[in-house]
């Protein structure tokens, strides 16, 4: 059902927050300015032009509230966390990516 979707993306999700917050806890991340906490994809609420920001390094982007559905999840992995940062920096220098690699090997995660 659409619930068990729901609630099973939301429980993945935050079991993966919780792990990148038990990494910075055990590595000592306490500065905003530190690499670990700059590569974690961050949403920001900006007052001025009152929108949603989605920073991650260097890249900003404003959030464009595109619904994509229910696509399910199955695991959020180090890799994923790796593939956002290339695609978010690519697109932040104006370029472009195209992961792509052999089935079975997690490149169908990232269709968030």
């Amino acid at each position: 059902s659409n619930d068990r979707k729901k609630f099973n993306t939301v429980l993945i999700i935050d079991v993966h927050a919780k792990d990148i917050i038990d990494s910075f806890l055990r590595d000592s991340i306490l500065d905003a300015r530190e690499f670990e906490w700059e590569s974690q994809l961050r949403f920001y609420w900006v007052n001025e032009p009152d929108e949603l920001m989605i920073r991650q390094c260097t890249g900003e982007f404003g959030y464009g509230y595109e619904y994509m559905g229910l696509n399910g999840r199955l695991v959020i992995t180090p890799l994923t966390d790796r593939i956002y940062l290339t695609i978010t920096q690519a697109l932040s220098m104006y370029l472009g990516c195209a992961p792509a690699g052999p089935a079975g090997m997690n490149n169908v995660f990232i269709k968030d």
